[in-house]
C-alpha cells in the first residue's frame, strides 16, 4: 500500500537544488537533500538522473500541497549509525570537528563532530567543561566515545564525549552478541514503575520508557501507566541507548500502530476536522495550542489565525499540516487553520475501534 512507512519504486523526474522530485503511481514525492545519503557532505547528485528508478521510504504527506516526502537513504543496506550501535561501549572513534557550534540546540557551544565512518554527532556540553579537554576548533582531530545514540528510519541523535570524561559506568553490553538492535521491537517485562516512566527488562538489559512514550494518548499517560502491573510483558520499540547511564530508551507508542495517528494517514484530502482545545498556550511566543481531534489524536496548533477569545474546551476548525510518524518527536501531529471558510459538511476522520 502506498502510505507512510511503505517502500515504493519511484521514477526520478528532475534534480532540485535541495533534493529530488520523483513520481510513483501519479503521486509526487519530494526527497530532501539530507535524505539522499547518511554521509554528511557527500556529493550524491551524480548518482541520480531523470527516469531512473529508485526505492524510497515514504516518510510524510504534505496535506496542504498534496505530495509525499520520501527517504532514499533509509532504504540503503548500510547505515553508519547502525554500525556504531553494534560496537561495545567505551569504544573510541576518531573524529574531526567540522563545526564549532551546532545551530539547533540551547547549548550553542556544542561542537559538531564527523566520525571516520561518516556519522555526525555532537560533543555533549557537559563533557566540554573540564580542565583537561582540548580547545575546540574546526579541523581538530580527536578520539570520542558515544554517550547517546537514537536512530529512527529518517533521523538520528548521536551524542559524543571525549576521553577526558569519566562518566562511563560498568556496562552489561560488553558482549556484542547481546546488543539490542535499535529500531526493533522486543517483548520485555515490566519491573519498575516511576512517576517519570516505566522500567523494563529484556534478557540482561534495562529499558526505560518515558511517560510521554507510554501511549498515544500522552495527555493521560500517567493514568494509563498506573493500570500496568509489575511482571506484565509488553512490546517495546528500542529507540536508542544511553552509554553514560547504561540503559536503553524505548517506546510503547511506536511499537503499536493501532492508534489514531496512523488512522489519519488514510485520509489524504484537505479534510477539515472540528477539534477541541485541550490546552491553552503558555506565555512563551513559540508555544502552541493543544487540539484534540474527534478520533482522539492530539495535535499542536500555532497561535497564528487563532482568535484570542477562544478558551479551553472550545471548538475550532483545523487541518493537518504535517504528520510525522517515523521520527521520535513528542508531538507527531502539527495542525493549521483552514485558509478559507470551512464547508458546511465537515468530514470526520476515519475512526476504528481503539
Amino acid at each position: 500500500m502506498f502510505n507512510i512507512g511503505s517502500i515504493v519504486e519511484a521514477f526520478c523526474v528532475c534534480l532540485l537544488d535541495d533534493g529530488l522530485e520523483c513520481i510513483c503511481d501519479d503521486k509526487k514525492i519530494i526527497v530532501p537533500l539530507e535524505q539522499l545519503s547518511w554521509i554528511h557532505g557527500e556529493n550524491v547528485f551524480n548518482q541520480f538522473h531523470p527516469q531512473q528508478t529508485i526505492p524510497l521510504l515514504i516518510t510524510e504527506y504534505n496535506y496542504q500541497n498534496g505530495y509525499f516526502y520520501g527517504s532514499y537513504r533509509a532504504t540503503l543496506p548500510t547505515n553508519p549509525y547502525i554500525e556504531l550501535s553494534r560496537f561495545p561501549p567505551n569504544t573510541f572513534f576518531r573524529g574531526i570537528v567540522i563545526q564549532e557550534r551546532r545551530d539547533d540546540t540551547v547549548f550553542g557551544d556544542e561542537p559538531v563532530i564527523k566520525l571516520s565512518n561518516g556519522a555526525i554527532g555532537y560533543l555533549d556540553a557537559h563533557s566540554r567543561f573540564t580542565k583537561t579537554n582540548p580547545p575546540i576548533s574546526v579541523g581538530l582531530e580527536l578520539d570520542v566515545a558515544l554517550s547517546f545514540l537514537s536512530i529512527s528510519p529518517i533521523d538520528t541523535r548521536l551524542g559524543l564525549c571525549g576521553p577526558w570524561t569519566d562518566s562511563f559506568k560498568e556496562d552489561n553490553r560488553s558482549d556484542t552478541k547481546e546488543i539490542l538492535d535499535i529500531g526493533h521491537n522486543v517483548t520485555a517485562t515490566l519491573v519498575q514503575k516511576e512517576n517519570f516512566g516505566l522500567f523494563y527488562e529484556y534478557r540482561s538489559h534495562r529499558i526505560l520508557v518515558e511517560i510521554i512514550r507510554v501511549t498515544w494518548d500522552y495527555k493521560h499517560s500517567g493514568a494509563i501507566m498506573n493500570q500496568f502491573e509489575i511482571g506484565e510483558e509488553h512490546t517495546v520499540r528500542i529507540l536508542g541507548y544511553d552509554y553514560t547511564r547504561n540503559i536503553y530508551g524505548g517506546s510503547l507508542f511506536h511499537a503499536n500502530r493501532e492508534n489514531p495517528y496512523w488512522e489519519l494517514t488514510e485520509d489524504k484530502s484537505e479534510t477539515i476536522y472540528q477539534g477541541t482545545i485541550y490546552m491553552m498556550p503558555v506565555a512563551h511566543p513559540d508555544s502552541s495550542y493543544s487540539i484534540q481531534l474527534p478520533n482522539g489524536a492530539y495535535g499542536d496548533l500555532g497561535r497564528r489565525n487563532v482568535p484570542e477569545s477562544l478558551a479551553k474546551g472550545d471548538k475550532i476548525d483545523v487541518m493537518i499540516k504535517t504528520l510525522q510518524l517515523l521520527t521520535y518527536q513528542y508531538s507527531p501531529l502539527i495542525l493549521d487553520t483552514p485558509t478559507q471558510k470551512p464547508a458546511k459538511n465537515r468530514l470526520p476522520p476515519v475512526v476504528k475501534a481503539l
